[in-house]
């Protein structure tokens, strides 16, 4: 085996830079901006978050139908039909307008649900923890002497 000069020794050492040093969020937003899925994700749900704030916009504008006047007219008319693009429902009022108030509720509720749900889980995770070693002992026991 020959040995390596070492002129070459010195030029490898030379090579090796050290990492630069980065925070998880820089990292984070480096790996998400790579994920093309995740980007279009993203791009769809702030999309209808928009379509759900600017709703009541649209409707003062005129834009969309207002989604509690009938026409009775255009009562279950089909998709594309009289100005409605997904149609109407059997009181003769507009689909998209419908839906797109709809977007509004749901965002609502799941906004109010995880704040709800975070600030049950700051006040009860300290008081839950002995309650839930206690439910889980047994079953942990067994697990460990079935699987050694």
């Amino acid at each position: 085996m020959a040995a390596i000069p070492a002129g070459a020794m010195e030029q490898i050492v030379d090579w090796e830079v050290p990492e630069q040093q980065i925070g998880l969020w820089q990292d984070a937003w480096q790996r998400f901006r790579r994920n093309r899925l995740a980007i279009i994700g993203a791009a769809v749900v702030v999309f209808l978050v928009l379509i759900a704030i600017f709703v009541p916009l649209f409707v003062t504008i005129g834009i969309i139908p207002n989604p509690y006047t009938q026409q009775v007219e255009n009562i279950e008319v089909g998709p594309g039909v009289a100005g409605h693009p997904l149609g109407t429902d059997e009181l003769g009022r507009d689909t998209l307008s419908r839906l797109m108030y709809g977007s509004r509720i749901s965002l609502s509720v799941s906004a109010f649900y995880n704040v709800y749900d975070d600030l049950r889980s700051i006040e009860a995770t300290p008081a839950m923890v002995p309650a839930d070693l206690q439910k889980a002992g047994p079953a942990i026991e067994q697990a460990v002497k079935t699987y050694g």
